[in-house]
């Protein structure tokens, strides 16, 4: 009896183990969103049981770039880390929050139970919400804008298909005004 308790023990350690660390390898270290991997685990179980009413965001960071060169590294893992923050806190239950790339600057959010219109809603007011905030690292303080890409998940989608929508849902925001924009592809 004490080798079977001792046995469920090991098990439990061991499978607790494991759980971390499928968590902490799906886990962005900056942000502590899910990370690009997370996402694709998540958009191909999405697309495994097809639902009606999912839409996917893809958020890029206006002039990150630039921002980059101009206050270094460190400073831009800061804004991004604040960034990540306020779109993690800006869910609803069913929603996730993703670091799109881990050297990148781009997010995306699958919001469930989300039609196309009311998803173009949610991303005007990250939008407006990222806008409208300070910034203050260190001794600076940071205005930011954002571009968003916005679809919706189709019966006969693959991941490919569903990236190459959002990927030019971005583009178009982008190219429509420069920056600070949203659109929608359905």
């Amino acid at each position: 009896s004490v080798f079977i308790i001792s046995l469920f023990f090991l098990i439990f350690r061991y499978k607790s183990k494991l759980d971390n660390l499928i968590r902490d390898n799906n886990i962005d270290e900056l942000t502590g969103l899910k990370n690009h991997k997370g996402l694709k685990i998540s958009l191909e179980s999405l697309i495994k049981d097809f639902k009606d009413n999912t839409s996917i965001i893809l958020i890029d960071i206006d002039n990150f770039k630039s921002f980059n060169t101009k206050y270094g590294y460190g400073e831009a893992d800061l804004l991004l880390k604040k960034v990540g923050e306020l779109l993690g806190s800006d869910k609803r239950a069913t929603d996730e929050t993703f670091r799109f790339f881990q050297r990148g600057d781009e997010f995306a959010v699958i919001a469930k139970e989300t039609n196309l219109g009311q998803a173009l809603q949610a991303a005007e007011r990250k939008r407006k919400m990222i806008s409208n905030n300070i910034f203050s690292i260190h001794d600076n303080t940071h205005r930011l804008t954002i571009c968003c890409g916005i679809t919706s998940l189709k019966n006969e989608d693959s991941i490919d298909t569903l990236t190459d929508r959002l990927s030019k849902a971005l583009k178009e925001a982008k190219n429509t005004k420069g920056k600070n924009n949203t659109k929608s592809i359905s």
